[in-house]
């Protein structure tokens, strides 16, 4: 479980459709685990946030297995840019 985990939390991305190229500020997404250590079988929750705060922005989290990328889960930005995931 510790290497999917790495591989999940590694591979956290964000697609920035609609965001403007000319934006003066460049977007930065954070993360936080609400777990230190997780166990298989376990859940855990992952949040953050986009700044410049915008609402709707996809956050896909993405899973490494066997070679391959595959999406594991997306969410959606709030009017505050806040984020979370299960």
């Amino acid at each position: 479980m510790g290497r999917r985990l790495v591989s999940v939390l590694a591979a956290i991305a964000i697609s920035l459709v609609g965001l403007p190229a000319e934006a003066a500020t460049r977007p930065t997404l954070s993360l936080t685990v609400s777990k230190p250590t997780v166990q298989v079988g376990t859940s855990y929750q992952l949040r953050g946030q986009l700044k410049p705060a915008r609402a709707g922005i996809t956050v896909t989290r993405l899973l490494l297995q066997e070679g391959s990328w595959l999406v594991d889960g997306t969410t959606r930005t709030n009017a505050r840019g806040q984020w979370t995931m299960r």
